[in-house]
């Protein structure tokens, strides 16, 4: 299938002659800065920062916007919010600068649980910048006070022994991020003394801070982490201003600078990483590299950085890559590329990839069959569905074609249900393991240009086997016409 894609490329090659990526501000914006993005398990995005309108909505600094309504959480908080966690629940723990949230005195950490808000404690003793939590529920508030890195262990607050800072004043804990064996990685100067030397990257595996050093250089660079952002490879990336670079990556038991991230004016503040595996950052920069202008946002393609149009006048602070393909954009930004902005941007591919469902799925012993888009097809990137409705006794077959058909599968399968229909030519059959009544579907696209614009269909079969293993009824889902597109 991968080779005959090239056939599908001759006829494109106009479109994708013409793809770029835009960069446009968002209309309506906020009245503040935006902080936070987080897309939460329900699909809904979760907006945060320093505001009180978020298009055009009042919203105390945070709420929810599931693509069309924008739904503050009750009453808000009365100051900047920094951080935001999801808990396991659906409860988001919420760090920043508030003293009350919903009118009710909390201090700089609380818990939203879709209807009231509530404290933990009298708080952990000073604003908060970043939140983490262990997989045993612990919860960690990065913080200015003398302590920094504070746990809150279900009934009171404590410190877990970072260095006292080693000046009359005390920087903050500046980034938390939970590695997948519940560790947390956590950033901020003069965290740790070991050996006589100061480590400001440690990780807290439940009980010790271990120093985490930097490849080549002192441990302790000059510089501190934004934010920590794990690739899809597994690779950790911590994001910031250190003489000399704007990301390191966690390789090999150091951490080891990207080469070419590099600004002199401004740090970064975040990274995320794009359908074809392109990298975003963005932050309060003037340049990347040593000489080339790029503002507040730029794009890691085929090694090299490459700016937005004019880029963002005013600083980005963090990134959201949505599953439409776009990227939001959020920060303290008043003009984005030339055009005024308000705290909200987004990055639109003028090629995005689709995936559009055609005909009707049908029902079978399991219920109605429908197949449904997880991911949307992009150069370079796996696309993903997901078919739902089949049986305990079933099996499902991918099906991937060049055209689109409409044949009654009883016309073609002794089992074929009345009222099922083939919608996709086989021209690749995948045999898919179904749990608990759902298959997925992955597809490979390659990361070539000159398939963009290429259209594939694809549905998926179910097969029901009787007691002796013999087919019994086939049925099958809509299709989707699956448009490749590039960012």
């Amino acid at each position: 299938m991968l080779r005959s894609l090239a056939a599908l490329a001759f006829g494109t090659a106009a479109v994708f002659a013409q793809c770029t990526t835009a960069i446009v501000p968002l209309p309506g914006g906020t009245n503040g800065d935006v902080g936070v993005l987080r897309r939460l398990a329900n699909g809904d995005i979760l907006v945060a920062g320093d505001f009180t309108t978020l298009l055009g909505v009042p919203a105390n600094r945070i709420a929810r916007w599931n693509g069309s309504t924008i739904t503050p959480l009750g009453g808000g908080v009365n100051a900047r919010v920094r951080d935001v966690l999801e808990l396991p629940n659906g409860d988001l723990v919420v760090g920043g600068d508030f003293t009350s949230a919903g009118g009710t005195a909390i201090a700089q950490v609380a818990r939203w649980d879709g209807t009231a808000w509530s404290g933990f404690g009298p708080g952990p003793g000073g604003n908060v910048v970043c939140l983490a939590a262990r997989p045993n529920g612990d919860l960690f508030a990065g913080t200015g006070n003398a302590d920094r890195a504070r746990r809150w262990d279900g009934t009171a607050w404590s410190g877990i022994g970072v260095a006292p800072f080693p000046y009359p004043f005390t920087l903050p804990v500046s980034a938390m991020h939970t590695l997948p064996n519940g560790d947390i990685v956590l950033s901020g100067y003069y965290l740790l003394v070991a050996g006589g030397t100061y480590y400001d990257m440690v990780r807290w595996d439940g009980t010790t801070l271990h120093g985490m050093p930097i490849a080549g250089s002192n441990p302790t660079p000059s510089g501190f982490a934004s934010r920590f952002v794990t690739l899809r490879d597994g690779t950790v990336s911590a994001v910031g201003a250190w003489t000399g670079w704007m990301i390191l990556q966690w390789l090999g038991g150091t951490w080891t600078p990207l080469p070419g991230a590099f600004a002199a004016f401004g740090g970064a503040n975040d990274l995320c990483e794009l359908p074809d595996g392109d990298l975003v950052m963005c932050g309060g920069f003037f340049y990347i590299g040593s000489n080339q202008a790029a503002r507040g946002v730029v794009r890691r393609h085929n090694g090299a950085w490459v700016p937005f149009g004019s880029g963002i006048i005013g600083g980005a602070t963090c990134l959201l890559p949505l599953p439409s393909g776009e990227v939001l954009v959020g920060g303290t930004m008043t003009v984005v590329d030339g055009q005024p902005a308000q705290g909200l941007a987004m990055l639109v591919p003028t090629c995005p990839g689709a995936a559009t469902p055609t005909g009707s799925g049908c029902v079978g012993s399991g219920g109605p069959l429908t197949l449904t888009a997880t991911s949307l097809p992009y150069v370079g990137s796996i696309q993903r569905s997901r078919a739902t409705g089949l049986p305990a006794n079933a099996f499902g077959v991918g099906i991937l074609g060049y055209t689109a058909l409409a044949l009654p599968l009883a016309n073609l399968l002794p089992q074929g249900l009345a009222g099922c229909s083939l919608l996709a030519s086989p021209d690749q059959l995948t045999l898919l393991p179904a749990t608990a009544g759902e298959v997925a579907t992955t597809l490979a696209v390659p990361n070539v240009q000159s398939l963009v614009g290429a259209v594939l269909h694809q549905q998926v079969a179910s097969v029901e086997l009787g007691a002796g293993g013999s087919i019994t009824a086939v049925a099958a889902t809509n299709a989707l016409a699956l448009t490749m597109g590039s960012f």
